[in-house]
């Protein structure tokens, strides 16, 4: 992403926001529809003394607030414990990334020392919340 982004080295606003706009149409669709067919159809479709043992059926009571993972926020919210499609964390992941990214990219076409030292800001501070994080659990 970075490499098509700076290729051009563009430094117009539109650029950004028509990025996210784009990533969010293809993405959008065929995950909506994942959503719906894992949320409401999926539970029909199984049969046999052990369906309702299987783990998906667990995550499928978890789909009742459609919100978070249609936003992608699903991982955020709940400390991601309560994920509708647990596969879909990859998804929403990918999403939060790219959109952080995407200012930050059009910071480094603005000014690149600033850029590193905000890059570097956000190591240090993942760093640090690891640690935290580690030694609390």
């Amino acid at each position: 992403m970075a490499y098509s982004f700076l290729r051009n080295q563009m430094k117009s606003m539109f650029k950004y926001p028509l990025a996210i706009l784009h990533r969010l149409l293809r993405f959008w669709p065929s995950y909506i529809m994942a959503l719906f067919l894992y949320s409401s159809i999926i539970i029909h479709l199984g049969e046999g003394p052990f369906w309702s043992k299987i783990n998906i059926l667990g995550q499928i009571n978890f789909c009742n607030a459609l919100w978070k993972p249609i936003f992608f926020m699903d991982n955020l919210v709940d400390n991601g414990e309560t994920m509708c499609m647990g596969w879909g964390w990859y998804l929403q992941n990918d999403m939060q990334i790219f959109m952080l990214s995407i200012p930050i990219l059009f910071l480094y076409n603005k000014n690149r020392k600033l850029t590193y030292m905000l890059i570097s800001l956000i190591v240090l501070g993942s760093l640090i919340f690891n640690l935290i994080e580690v030694q609390i659990n």
